[in-house]
């Protein structure tokens, strides 16, 4: 029984990762990562590599690299995505896992884990009212159209070959070692400059 992780070299998956070969054998975890040889990526794959989990290099928007995948795994950590709201391509999010779940084997002795976003709610009107699960997407920009395509298609596609969905929504996510130019490692360097900007009321809560 294999355990498929994509999006291991980023930020949350590698946090995953370090809990996932607490409690299952590291040869039973498969690694889809990015053939990028970004020095983020290289640097992941490294740590990836000294935890013993198995890698195969691939590109979710390139349904030819999504080969000769297990069949049925039994856990599907989906986190792979491009969350930079700046990026203009954010294909990863829906066209990439539209191709993952076609090229896998899914059926009810598997759990499908999908690492949404709480940005899909950030076109509201009232962001004073508390966001649940009964909470109307408003996305309003493309990273949080592709994610909730993506989410649309999940749902189709696991009622129709019965395998579990588990949707999460995280809000901001922080931490040491942020991606570069990302929100906090952005915020903290205006913050070092003493930039007023550091300083400014932002009205969206997360």
């Amino acid at each position: 029984e294999m355990i498929v992780v994509t999006g291991a070299t980023g930020f949350i998956g590698q946090r995953l990762i370090r809990l996932l070969v607490k409690n299952y054998e590291p040869k039973e975890i498969l690694c889809l990562v990015w053939n990028r040889n970004t020095p983020r990526e290289l640097t992941a794959r490294k740590l990836l590599r000294k935890v013993g989990v198995n890698l195969r290099l691939v590109d979710l928007v390139d349904k030819t690299t999504l080969v000769e995948l297990p069949e049925n795994p039994r856990l599907v950590f989906h986190l792979a995505a491009t969350t930079d709201t700046a990026q203009r391509d954010h294909r990863c999010n829906n066209i990439g896992t539209e191709n993952l779940v076609s090229s896998l084997t899914l059926g009810k002795s598997t759990t499908f884990i999908y690492v949404g976003t709480s940005a899909m709610y950030c076109g509201r009107d009232d962001c004073q009212r508390l966001i649940d699960e009964s909470s109307t997407p408003i996305p309003s920009n493309n990273y949080g159209r592709s994610k909730l395509e993506a989410e649309m298609m999940l749902k189709k596609d696991c009622r129709r070959r019965k395998y579990a969905l588990t949707i999460l929504r995280p809000p901001t996510v922080y931490g040491s070692n942020p991606r570069a130019n990302s929100l906090f490692d952005f915020l903290k360097k205006l913050i070092q400059k003493g930039s007023i900007l550091a300083r400014i009321n932002w009205p969206g809560l997360t």
